[in-house]
């Protein structure tokens, strides 16, 4: 009961927005695939994605309130307002908007903060956020013509506590060709949502695509086609990927082998007390050593369905997620794999084998 009310309260609406369906916001401008396919065909997110993705709800709380205090305390000049989510729109497409995360305003001056949880710090902009913070500024200068137009972009990082500050004509340039962009951009996923039809958005693919939930049907991660696609630039990576994951393999072998033998030798040193105890402790030079027996619990699918099909057939008891599986090997020439590939010529035909060759010593 608690995990359905807490999924509840999690999953509602940050602003009261409304339809989505019925509006585009600017962080839907990252990528026009994943906002058409968020807004028509919503997923719905575990309870524990929901309470990772509050952390970086809480940083933005965070801030927030010390801002907050500093603009009580004064300290962020004189007859300056202070809001939060102050809603803009587009004076010609009210349905395009945003929702400034903080926004501090005085009689010359606007300046938007947007504040970003993340678990590394970029040297420059992502693309995405570098196109948030255009379209808000763009939005901003709409609303208020007569204003000196700042924005902010501080990212905190979760795991160090550091954050980063991306400044808006110092660090990235606002371009109204850009801007403008954007808002076609906007019109086309408008149009697309309403029409039901996704062949006018395309996707783009960024950094953040290993942890999109469409990524499964993403047609830029997985083309429809046989062509390799040219990974030449990130050489050093790969190469390295393929020895680090070669070794991890291994040590997770020799682990597993290592770990039989301490067991086995724990329990020949512990005698009958190894039948009873459900904890065993050992002492080395340097180590202690512990071995426990522990318990676990699971639902198996194959008993629920025959046990209680009709549960097991109820769609709602199953959270459904893609995940990304990269396989990295020392290739072939790729022709020569298309030619491995292709129908034998000799079907039907007995092939005789060939014998190895062996050199004989002299």
């Amino acid at each position: 009961m608690f995990d359905e009310l807490l999924f509840e309260a999690l999953s509602r609406p940050k602003t009261d927005i409304g339809d989505r369906k019925r509006i585009v916001g600017s962080s839907d401008l990252v990528c026009a695939f994943k906002a058409y396919h968020s807004k028509v065909n919503p997923k719905k997110r575990a309870l524990k994605d929901l309470l990772i993705f509050s952390r970086g709800d809480g940083r933005e709380q965070t801030i927030r309130e010390a801002m907050m205090w500093l603009h009580q305390k004064g300290k962020l000049g004189k007859n300056t307002e202070m809001i939060s989510q102050l809603e803009l729109k587009h004076i010609d497409y009210p349905a395009f908007m945003a929702h400034l995360d903080i926004t501090l305003m005085n009689q010359r001056v606007m300046s938007i903060v947007e504040v970003k949880s993340t678990m590394n710090l970029p040297e420059t902009l992502y693309p995405g956020w570098f196109y948030q913070g255009t379209f808000q500024v763009g939005l901003a200068k709409m609303a208020y013509p007569d204003k000196i137009i700042r924005c902010t972009i501080l990212a905190v990082d979760e795991a160090k506590g550091k954050h980063r500050k991306y400044i808006c004509d110092v660090d990235w340039q606002f371009d109204h060709l850009v801007f403008n962009e954007l808002v076609e951009k906007a019109k086309k996923i408008h149009a697309a949502v309403r029409a039901n039809d996704p062949s006018g958005v395309q996707p783009e693919p960024s950094l953040l695509c290993s942890k999109c939930e469409y990524a499964a049907e993403c047609p830029a991660i997985w083309p429809d086609t046989r062509q390799p696609l040219d990974l030449s630039s990130h050489e050093d990576s790969i190469a390295e990927y393929a020895t680090v994951n070669d070794t991890y393999n291994k040590a997770k072998k020799r682990r597993e082998a290592i770990k039989n033998q301490l067991e086995f030798f724990v329990h020949r040193v512990s005698g009958d007390a190894a039948n009873t105890a459900k904890t065993l402790f050992g002492q080395s030079h340097g180590f202690d050593v512990k071995l426990q027996a522990r318990e676990q619990f699971r639902v198996s699918s194959d008993k629920l369905k025959e046990k209680y099909p009709e549960v097991y057939a109820d769609e709602e008891i199953w959270d459904k997620s893609s995940y990304s599986f990269l396989t990295v090997k020392a290739r072939k020439d790729f022709n020569e794999r298309l030619e491995e590939e292709k129908p034998s010529q000799t079907k039907g035909k007995k092939k005789v084998a060939q014998q190895p060759v062996v050199e004989k010593a002299a």
